[in-house]
């Protein structure tokens, strides 16, 4: 279970999370919905422990993130993954060694080379896996960052709008991906802007203004 309770969050002096409260329980897909500046990314970055200086509690399973030290607080982030907006890929390896960066330190060379050509045609990139990410489109791009996310089945997927940079086809195959994911028992928190995505894919949805829940 992810829990808030009663979280703020200030930065330089700017109010951009108030008083926070929401369980998101394990194995669930829930959307993230507001304008721009409304806190939706700022909810993914106090999950995966980047903004510590907040005031109230946030538990994952059980635990107060704020009082894990170093150790136990990259523990927790190895089951996180995140699908950036502005993919994060590093740009001096190959779309093979971005996707399997995760995998390294868990599997031996045969199983990552299994794995990461498993995801990669899913996402139909297989024929990138040698290309650089500058070489590439920003849609392929995207579907990368997506299977580098996905690619050691974290128990937590954390999705800022990945579907927001790909044809309407590949969004379909995206969200099947993720949907079946979370059928599997993946918890799926999901920012997107994309009414098709969320009429053709329903579930619950807390919407965001000014860094408040407003509806749930």
């Amino acid at each position: 279970m992810i829990q808030f309770e009663n979280v703020t969050l200030k930065r330089k002096d700017v109010l951009v999370l108030r008083d926070i409260s929401m369980q998101i329980q394990d194995g669930e897909f829930a959307y993230l919905v507001g304008n721009s500046g409304s806190g939706k990314s700022s909810i993914h970055q106090l999950i995966y422990g980047n903004f510590l200086g907040y005031e109230g509690t946030i538990k994952i399973n059980g635990q107060d993130i704020q009082l894990l030290d170093f150790e136990n607080l990259q523990y927790t982030r190895q089951k996180i993954g995140i699908i950036f907006q502005d993919y994060k890929l590093i740009a001096d390896k190959t779309v093979f060694e971005n996707i399997s960066y995760r995998l390294g330190f868990s599997e031996n060379k045969k199983d990552v080379k299994k794995i990461v050509h498993y995801w990669a045609k899913r996402l139909k990139i297989a024929q990138y896996l040698a290309e650089y990410p500058s070489n590439i489109s920003g849609g392929e791009q995207q579907r990368v960052a997506i299977a580098r996310a996905i690619v050691d089945k974290p128990s937590i997927i954390l999705a800022d709008e990945p579907t927001a940079n790909l044809d309407p086809q590949n969004a379909v195959n995206v969200m099947a991906i993720l949907t079946e994911l979370n059928h599997k028992g993946t918890t799926i928190i999901m920012t997107t802007h994309n009414t098709g995505i969320k009429c053709k894919y329903q579930y619950r949805t807390i919407f965001l203004a000014d860094g408040k829940i407003v509806n749930d």
